[in-house]
């Protein structure tokens, strides 16, 4: 939503949390809206601008905050770094630690083999729309998981 500002696109998941009798507390609204842009490190720090003002790693950001401005039992993030820099991927990654360490269930989709043996404690491969591997603990390696993405697909029986 290019036309609204980072605080509003921070808020959209959690409207209702704010809003009495059809009409939204925007002083509420702005408040949880800043923490959580603060939080996620915006740069620089202007909730009232226009997304397109911000760098792509920020923008990335704003989207992110939607998700932190209301509790849920589980946050799903896909491709959550692509094209971002390496300092916003840096603060991306703390912020789904956070979730992770208040509780919530994280679950994170990406083709950078990297990000998911840094990030998770259990991954799965998956090829064709089949798991071909899963992996934990001291299995979440390069070594490890890499074969797996080159692997020819044998027949499944449903």
């Amino acid at each position: 939503m290019q036309t609204m500002a980072a605080f509003e696109n921070a808020t959209l998941s959690a409207l209702d949390s704010w809003t009495r009798f059809g009409f939204i507390d925007r002083r509420a609204e702005r408040a949880a809206a800043e923490d959580v842009l603060k939080r996620m490190s915006l740069r620089p720090n202007h909730p009232e601008s226009l997304p397109g003002t911000f760098s792509g790693g920020n923008q990335q950001k704003i989207v992110l905050a939607r998700g932190f401005t209301r509790e849920y039992a589980i946050h799903v993030f896909d491709e959550p770094t692509a094209g971002v820099d390496v300092g916003a991927r840096a603060e991306i990654y703390g912020a789904m630690q956070a979730l992770a360490e208040s509780g919530a269930a994280v679950l994170v989709i990406s083709s950078d083999l990297p990000e998911i043996i840094g990030l998770v404690h259990r991954a799965y491969v998956i090829a064709q729309g089949y798991v071909v591997g899963e992996f934990a603990g001291d299995e979440l390696s390069q070594d490890t998981m890499l074969p797996y993405f080159f692997q020819e697909m044998k027949e499944h029986t449903s």
